[in-house]
Order: structure tokens, then C-alpha cells, then sequence
């Protein structure tokens, strides 16, 4: 399921997390943190992970899915 996109069931729970939060307005990390119950370093480490493989873009405090990370 996750092989050809490189994304695991981690990075799936943050792309939907990001996706129900931005549905509100603006995602930031500590949103993020408090939905999946982790630390918010925890988030900035996923995140670069994320925007690295080109699923999310961090625009100062904001957080969005590239149209790559929608699609999964």
C-alpha cells in the first residue's frame, strides 16, 4: 500500500490530521501535536520529514498538503 509513495501509516495519520484540521482554517503544529496526542517536536521532525518527500509545504506557522500529500 505505502510502497510506491514512500509514506507510512505515521505519515498517513499526519496528511489526514493536517487535512481535518486545515477544513477549520489554518493548521498549525500544536494543533497537530494535540490531535495525534504527540510533542510538538515530534511534529516538526514529521513535518520535515513530510515536506521533504514534497506532501506538505510549512509557510511560516501554517502547514498545508501539496497536491502529492492529497492524493494519499
Amino acid at each position: 500500500r505505502y510502497e510506491n509513495t514512500g509514506a507510512t501509516e505515521s505519515s498517513e495519520d499526519y496528511l489526514e490530521a493536517i487535512l481535518v484540521i486545515r477544513a477549520g482554517g489554518f493548521c498549525r503544529n500544536a494543533d497537530i501535536a494535540e490531535r495525534l496526542g504527540v510533542t510538538r517536536p515530534s511534529v516538526t521532525k514529521a513535518l520535515a520529514g513530510l515536506s521533504s518527500r514534497s506532501l506538505v509545504e510549512v509557510a511560516g506557522r501554517d502547514v498545508r498538503l501539496t497536491p502529492e500529500g492529497r492524493c494519499l
